[in-house]
């Protein structure tokens, strides 16, 4: 099963089978998939406790979608950060 993560253009979903984590793809890079959702999961509930809104699975989901620059963002941050572990491995 692959698709748009959350229906976002862009970002790729790839289903592994359930002995596998599922990832992401995002320009041509890939990433865990568990990555991804967990820091967003914690940044829709942040913004749940500070609206004093109950967090749930359905609101989620369209909350992710309704913001996929945030998606972006934080696959970019995976990257610089990457790139800068790789810089020290260097030295």
């Amino acid at each position: 099963m692959d698709g748009c993560f959350y229906g976002i253009r862009g970002i790729k979903f790839i289903w592994h089978g359930v002995w596998s984590d599922p990832e992401v793809v995002w320009h041509k890079k890939s990433f865990n998939y568990y990555d991804l959702e967990n820091t967003l999961w914690s940044m829709y509930q942040e913004e749940c406790e500070e609206n004093g809104s109950v967090a749930g699975e359905d609101d989620f989901s369209k909350w992710v979608k309704a913001n996929p620059r945030l998606s972006r963002e934080i696959l970019q941050n995976i990257v610089d950060s990457r790139r800068c572990e790789r810089r020290r491995a260097a030295l």
